[in-house]
């Protein structure tokens, strides 16, 4: 938790400025919106898939979940850039 919430604190009061940055002109504030709200959305959401994920299966399937999930967005990073 420490090294999240660290992390946090360097990375997300950029994402935003990031957002607008990119964004149509007159559409910053919703883009910073969407950004916002898809961060909010994946804290409340993590928890609870996590928490089921480990109740019907085990730790092990939530942390082969995890590093699919992880695999699936660096492929799509390389394939974006």
């Amino acid at each position: 938790m420490i090294v999240r919430t660290v992390g946090e604190m360097l990375v997300w009061p950029g994402v935003p400025s990031v957002a607008a940055k990119h964004a149509p002109k007159g559409r910053a504030g919703f883009y910073q919106g969407i950004v916002n709200r898809t961060a909010t959305g994946g804290r409340m959401l993590g928890p609870l898939f996590g928490g089921m994920l480990v109740d019907i299966f085990n730790i092990r399937i939530l942390f082969q979940t995890i590093m699919g999930l992880l695999v699936l967005v660096l492929m799509l990073t390389i394939v974006y850039s």
